[in-house]
């Protein structure tokens, strides 16, 4: 576990706040004068360090300098995935200089077809995985151990696979029950229902997708240990049926366990549940008890030390703290309840589900960047239909099908979960989602302080008392920098291509402002909204060009004004955001929001706020500048002397930045990521 001190550098407020947990245990464990303990913790620090310091400089560091290399390569097929723009994913294993890797490959679809276990000759090249405000693609493969990606590729030959593959086997017979399900189910319930199945997420909607994570119920849809045990829980029972000895059962769940992994893409919450279950099944075979502590300890010095780079994975470090929550900290909590509260099963039920919330809460925050306020209730309510939906499915998958008749069950379960989850993710203020580095220190600060309390008193009121005080600290600090927000303009520049869309918002009001007229940039507006706490709903004007105006009609569902920002030939009755929009403005195009006058034109704008004047121009702009201070975008620029602020960039990652000004002339410029 303490492999996470060498990690990725954005993840370090992780690592900082896992020293000060470790110098915490260490200081108790020495005021006990546990000294053996100590030593055992100071060991563990150093093999970590040992085990981490040998894979970056041997494996991680090696492989990220091959970006841009273009070589030779004989790869085996490990996956095969249809892409949604019709392409194919084929995952190559390969070695390069003796250094084994991992690498996607996207081919076209009119490629032959190349299945699992084939051996490919090809001429690649290879490029690092790269991030941007959108796609987090590099911190999800270093979570997998996957550092390169192929971008062109040229076939040379093709090794056909071996007559027999477990892993070919079941990728079809997982495909037979997923064609089953689109059969039984209309398309957005198969969807959901394949999310929770196989973690299968390529064809559920964004806005289903991100209602759940909004609501707190996102887990459902990345399989991991509530999926293995339904899984093992049906095998159980029909083993018992069929009165299986205790060897033969724990030799049959080992194969269970393993068939299951590699059916679901071998996740590493997975691992980690089915290690942990297969210990507790072990344990009656040596006449001891199974402890969950215990266990998990053993799994999670397991995953790291076989598979280092688990340690940047999101799904590992929120699945360790649901187990913790789930099977140490909520029963630790709620065991000393009143007895006539005990027997209320929906009390006893929202306690426990209120204790694993602020046990995976730290975790949310520093991997997901967001976590809902209302997750103990929708777990509640929500989680029990995507459960049973989700039993349905597995006992379909169980049967080979024959319960597909049970199906239809499953979807409107499914519908009725989604429709619940959609209303809730629409409550003001029902989640928080914040990037602010004050709030990250505030968040590790309180964490700390909550386990110093554990380890010091043992008492659970005061760890109660802990957990509240920093919940009102945060919640503090959240509602100071949201009244901040109001007095405060801020300019987003958003986008992949050459020009930028700006998000303006002042005193609570916001337009979105289209100089590129990309399409696949809406798609930066719509998470920047999200991530900065705004809601689509709110949009007070929209300028965009008309090649845009059917991704944000998608995009943002309500805007108060529409304008183009060129004439268009659309019928005059068409509505985008709905509204009926400006096919002929004006140029230039004045209004006012929130107290800022803005002058709009195609490709720049003017703002005028509290006595300071703002340009934003392109790049290559040779119009006179006079302005307090001038935001530039699209590539490198010389700005003048006088000019506070400059947003220049240089490549895709750079381009998403927001520029904060108070009314008092101090700004600050800060990366989206």
């Amino acid at each position: 576990m303490l492999l996470v001190f060498l990690g990725p550098a954005s993840h370090r407020y992780l690592y900082y706040g896992i020293a000060v947990c470790g110098g915490i245990l260490l200081i108790r464990l020495l005021h006990a004068r546990c000294f053996r303990y100590a030593m055992l913790w100071l060991a563990g620090i150093s093999l970590a360090g040992t085990i981490g310091t040998y894979y970056i400089s041997q494996i991680r560091t090696p492989l990220r300098m091959l970006d841009g290399t273009t070589c030779t390569l004989t790869a085996k097929i490990t996956d095969v995935r249809l892409t949604s723009s019709n392409s194919i994913r084929y995952t190559l294993s390969s070695q390069y200089q003796n250094i084994p890797f991992r690498a996607d490959w996207y081919a076209d679809g009119s490629l032959s077809r190349i299945e699992i276990g084939d051996t490919v000759l090809l001429e690649a090249e290879l490029s690092a995985l790269s991030s941007d405000y959108v796609s987090h693609a590099a911190e999800y493969g270093a979570g997998i151990g996957s550092y390169l990606r192929v971008r062109k590729a040229k076939l040379l030959g093709i090794t056909d696979h071996p007559a027999f593959s477990w892993k070919r086997i079941l990728r079809k017979y997982r495909d037979r029950i997923t064609t089953i399900i689109h059969r039984q189910l209309p398309e957005s319930d198969a969807a959901f229902l394949l999310a929770m199945l196989f973690g299968e997420t390529r064809t559920l909607s964004d806005e289903v997708s991100a209602a759940l994570y909004q609501t707190g119920i996102g887990h459902i849809t990345a399989v991991s240990g509530l999926h293995l045990m339904f899984f093992c829980t049906l095998l159980s029972s029909i083993l018992r049926r069929l009165s299986a000895s205790p060897k033969e059962r724990f030799l049959i769940h080992c194969a269970a366990v393993l068939v299951f992994s590699v059916m679901v893409d071998s996740a590493v919450s997975v691992a980690r549940a089915g290690v942990m279950f297969l210990l507790a099944q072990a344990a009656a075979l040596f006449g001891r008890y199974s402890d969950t502590m215990r266990a998990l300890c053993i799994a999670v010095i397991g995953c790291t030390v076989c598979t280092p780079y688990v340690i940047a994975s999101a799904s590992f470090w929120l699945s360790v703290s649901g187990v913790i929550g789930i099977g140490i900290f909520a029963p630790w909590m709620t065991e000393k309840l009143p007895d006539s509260l005990k027997q209320i099963p929906a009390f006893r039920q929202l306690s426990e589900l209120f204790c694993v919330s602020i046990a995976v809460f730290p975790a949310s925050i520093l991997f997901c960047g967001e976590s809902s306020l209302l997750s103990p209730f929708c777990n509640l309510v929500i989680l029990p239909l995507s459960t049973i939906a989700l039993f349905l499915a597995l006992l379909t998958v169980c049967t080979g099908g024959l319960t597909a008749f049970l199906l239809p069950i499953a979807g409107i379960l499914c519908r009725m979960a989604t429709r619940l989850a959609g209303y809730a993710a629409k409550i003001p203020y029902s989640h928080l989602q914040t990037n602010s580095k004050a709030m990250t220190a505030a968040l590790l600060a309180g964490t700390g302080f909550v386990l110093l309390i554990i380890l010091s008193t043992k008492n659970r009121k005061h760890t109660a008392c802990a957990i509240l005080c920093c919940g009102a600290v945060l919640s503090a600090q959240l509602a100071f920098s949201r009244i901040s927000a109001h007095s405060q303009l801020r300019i987003a520049a958003l986008g992949k291509s050459q020009d930028c869309i700006l998000v303006i918002s002042a005193d609570g009001r916001t337009l979105v402002a289209d100089f590129s007229g990309n399409p696949r940039d809406v798609k930066y507006v719509a998470q920047y909204l999200s991530n900065d706490c705004f809601r689509t709903s709110e949009i007070d004007y929209l300028y965009c060009r008309p090649a845009s105006a059917a991704a944000f009609s998608q995009t943002i569902p309500d805007a108060k004004a529409v304008c183009f920002s060129e004439p268009s030939t659309l019928r005059s009755n068409l509505r985008i955001c709905g509204t009926i929009p400006d096919v002929s403005p004006q140029q230039p195009v004045r209004l006012t929001i929130g107290g800022a006058e803005i002058l709009l034109h195609p490709k720049e704008a003017e703002i005028r706020w509290k006595h300071q004047t703002i340009r934003i121009l392109p790049a290559d702009s040779e119009n006179p500048v006079s302005a307090d201070a001038v935001i530039r975008y699209g590539g490198f620029s010389n700005t003048e002397d006088t000019c506070r602020i400059r947003l220049c960039t240089a490549d895709d990652a750079q381009k998403n930045h927001v520029i904060t000004l108070s009314g008092d002339g101090s700004a600050s410029v800060r990366a989206l990521s």
